[in-house]
């Protein structure tokens, strides 16, 4: 049991060097700027999406209209 624990002490003294060692080289600046960037931008769809957008709004209008004919043909039959 010793052993182990003098195993696992040196495992985590080793692992606070590594962290002090790169905590000496990080750069917080670009830290902050690498995780900022991760975040979804909220961004201005371009003139393709707005046509692509407006195209399914009207495909979703048509579709509702042929399911209303097909409703009333069916329940006129």
């Amino acid at each position: 049991m010793k052993k182990r624990a003098s195993l696992s002490s040196a495992w985590l003294q080793e692992i606070q060097d590594g962290v002090q060692e790169e905590s000496k080289t990080c750069d917080m600046d670009k830290l902050v700027s690498m995780i900022c960037s991760q975040e979804p931008q909220k961004q201005e769809p371009t003139p393709a999406q707005d046509q692509e957008i407006k195209l399914q709004k009207e495909f979703d209008a048509l579709i509702q209209q042929f399911e209303h004919m097909i409703t009333v043909h069916n329940n006129q039959q």
